[in-house]
């Protein structure tokens, strides 16, 4: 068999990601729940957005889906669905940020 040759553009161009300096938050809503829903979650602060698929993260666990609104001014992302053996657990955990999808960071 033959194979043409294709051209392939190569861009030179590309973005720094760096966690901190692209999202600080203030406040996240609501501040509790259930453990196996997958309810959204809003968080507001400042975040640049563009950067890809925002994603969050509540303790060890990841959400699927993000978005940053109306100028940056907050980002909604779904809680994770906690395992059956996280039904008893209470208390604060931590919640991170990935704006790429990629890279969390906690503010």
């Amino acid at each position: 068999p033959r194979f043409d040759s294709v051209a392939v553009p190569l861009t030179t161009e590309f973005q720094y990601y760096d966690g901190d300096a692209a999202a600080s938050y203030t406040d996240v809503s609501p501040g509790g729940g259930l453990y196996n829903t997958r309810p959204m979650m809003s968080i507001t602060g400042a975040f640049t957005s563009g950067l890809g698929s925002p994603r969050c993260r509540v303790a060890d666990y990841t959400g699927t889906t993000g978005s940053v609104g109306d100028g940056g001014t907050f980002l909604t992302c779904d809680k994770p669905r906690f395992p059956d053996s996280m039904r008893s657990a209470t208390g604060s955990y931590s919640i991170e940020v990935a704006l790429n999808g990629q890279c969390f960071f906690s503010s």
